[in-house]
């Protein structure tokens, strides 16, 4: 009979710490999945941030070389997930004759999230119509 009784005790014990066991990697593995997701959103927000620089720096370097101010890159070179914006205004002092040209560029995650705004400002001659 002693016997029997000792036998019901360790098995109420292995039972526990099963429990405790389970639950612990259960717990491990919500903090592990919630550490993945955080990388991922990060991840999505630097690459579309990127992005956005790089078209900005574009879109700029255009205008630089000649493009008329507000031409629309061609197709296919922006993703449609980048909207561009130019400012235009007038050097002013040692910068007379050139405008200050910034181009902002808001890129919208297709996966959702808040939109990155990237800007990025240079100076190009005055066009100069006839």
């Amino acid at each position: 009979m002693q016997m029997i009784r000792h036998n019901v005790r360790q098995r109420g014990l292995v039972a526990a710490e099963a429990v405790t066991g389970i639950a612990l990697m259960a717990l491990i593995a919500a903090l592990a999945a919630d550490a993945v997701f955080d990388y991922q959103h990060l991840r999505d927000r630097y690459y579309w941030r990127q992005a956005a620089a790089w078209a900005a720096a574009g879109q700029l370097q255009r205008y630089q070389a000649g493009a008329p101010i507000d031409s629309r890159p061609p197709a296919g070179i922006v993703p449609d997930e980048i909207a561009l914006e130019t400012l235009v205004e007038p050097g002013r002092d040692q910068w007379r004759g050139l405008d200050r040209v910034t181009v902002v560029a808001t890129a919208t995650s297709p996966y959702g999230g808040r939109a990155a705004h990237e800007q990025i400002s240079g100076y190009v001659p005055v066009e100069v119509t006839p």
